[in-house]
């Protein structure tokens, strides 16, 4: 995009400006469970949360919660991610809580993140059950966080009805 502006003598000059990156956008906060059917049903019925894909009887599930979404996700699952071969007893798991952020390019944000000091705990890698690509890393006081976008349909084997 080119704008004019004025220089000082007051003649005008055409100047470039380059738009800035777009924000990484935190799109929401989702909650590592050990009974999911009994928090889905807490979150639902006591709290009043709309569910946007319903998780009854399965690992994950969302309510519409404003601007943001509140995601629950089995917290065992979660744990084989990105702690591949740990054992986890019930109730032992070190996380309970994940924040997501969108970004357009995992792979970019995860070199850039890396140049500024950011010790990943997986590397990116595509979950395809998820249709997401994925990398995990924690905060300075170990809160673990997720950086993502999503697959696009090429990533997928043709289905024998396609």
């Amino acid at each position: 995009m080119a704008i004019r502006k004025k220089n000082a003598e007051g003649s005008s000059r055409r100047e470039t400006v380059v738009p800035a990156p777009p924000a990484p956008r935190f799109i929401h906060t989702r909650l590592l469970v050990e009974d999911m059917d009994r928090c889905y049903r807490f979150y639902r019925d006591v709290l009043g949360f709309r569910p946007r894909f319903d998780g009854e009887g399965s690992v994950y599930a969302e309510f519409e919660a404003g601007h943001h979404t509140l995601a629950l996700f089995s917290r065992e699952l979660m744990n084989k991610v990105t702690s591949p071969g740990s054992p986890t007893p019930r109730g032992t798991s070190c996380d309970s809580v994940l924040l997501v952020i969108e970004v357009n390019d995992v792979d970019e944000a995860y070199a850039k993140m890396k140049t500024r000091g950011v010790e990943f705990v997986t590397q990116p890698h595509d979950q395809k059950d998820w249709m997401l690509r994925v990398a995990h890393f924690r905060d300075p006081d170990g809160n673990l966080l997720e950086i993502n976008c999503g697959l696009s349909e090429a990533s997928f084997p043709p289905t024998a009805a396609g």
